[in-house]
């Protein structure tokens, strides 16, 4: 199957880059010095994307709900991408902060300064930014409001890793977010690309796009959701009757799960008619599937598979799936 370079691109982008000594080196030369200073500096830029953030959502109509209250709670993504896109094109005000002109002079001199997402703690996903082998973090009160809101510290006490895998991804749902995880045996068109149905006790159902998950499944033919929809510890899960009704209803799917032998046929279709396919394609095919993933869905999700669909268009734009 051909692998079009703009899927990998938006697994690569949001992954955590292993920091050699090289790194490590350019961080102390670069940061060490003047610790303090980057500090305050991105404390700044911290509330200057809180403006920004919140004026926005004032022209958009009202706070997205958080399990415990408004923002930031639940807002680490439009805070990380606000803060990293100005360390990475800092304004003429940018310039003369000591933060911003060392991460220029870092980036100048080899010096890594990407996004990445991942789980931290164990815990729960997060948004952050790599710098070397630093850990910034400036949503660091989007899931715990009493926490400072900006982190730094040595990527070793972080406590931060990727998700590789469907099953760790619906863990760390179902305990983030008080969401039960189901295997995706209901939505035949889209078991292979997205393996992973949320639920809460009420419904709706949601479709589960994980940003670096659903690359990576497409780079592995699929092998991830064959994991989670046949051989790992969710593949017997289904949903609740009434949810499942509803989903079939509203939505067209399935009443009844798929059995094993249809899912095993629905993913072996999925790979043959991705194998057969151009890059151009393979594109077109995939940007399909995410507008009809779009239907299950919240506000936020649809708006990160737009991006990640804009992203397949135009590969010099900002992924996410």
């Amino acid at each position: 199957m051909p692998i079009p370079q703009s899927i990998l691109n938006i697994e690569q982008r949001e992954a955590l880059d292993p920091a050699g000594l090289e790194q490590s080196a350019l961080t102390r030369i670069h940061f060490a010095p003047i610790w303090r200073e980057i500090q305050q500096d991105l404390e700044v830029l911290r509330r200057e994307a809180d403006a920004a953030i919140l004026s926005q959502i004032g022209q958009s109509g009202g706070l997205r709900s958080g399990r415990h209250g408004g923002y930031p709670h639940g807002y680490c993504k439009p805070i990380r991408d606000f803060t990293l896109q100005r360390l990475l094109t800092p304004t003429s005000a940018d310039i003369g902060r000591p933060a911003c002109a060392a991460i220029t002079r870092f980036r100048e001199a080899g010096g890594l300064v990407k996004g990445i997402w991942g789980v931290q703690k164990d815990r729960y996903f997060q948004n952050a930014i790599q710098v070397g082998d630093l850990w910034f973090d400036l949503a660091n009160d989007t899931v715990d409001t009493t926490r400072p809101p900006v982190e730094i510290l040595p990527f070793a006490e972080a406590q931060f890793s990727e998700i590789k895998s469907f099953e760790r991804y619906a863990t760390i749902a179902e305990s983030y977010w008080g969401l039960t995880a189901v295997p995706n045996r209901y939505l035949r068109g889209l078991a292979a690309s997205f393996p992973v149905l949320l639920y809460g006790p009420t419904g709706p159902v949601r479709v589960a796009a994980p940003v670096t998950m659903t690359p990576r499944n497409i780079r592995l033919a699929y092998l991830p959701a064959r994991s989670f929809l046949l051989d790992g510890p969710f593949a017997d899960r289904t949903l609740p009757d009434r949810i499942a009704e509803t989903l079939m209803t509203t939505a067209g799917g399935n009443a009844d799960p798929m059995t094993p032998s249809e899912l095993d046929q629905a993913l072996t279709a999925e790979c043959d008619a991705a194998a057969n396919l151009t890059e151009s394609a393979f594109l077109d095919r995939f940007s399909a599937l995410l507008q009809n993933a779009n239907r299950f869905m919240t506000p936020e999700q649809r708006g990160i598979a737009s991006a990640g669909s804009k992203e397949l268009e135009t590969p010099s734009s900002r992924p996410y799936l």
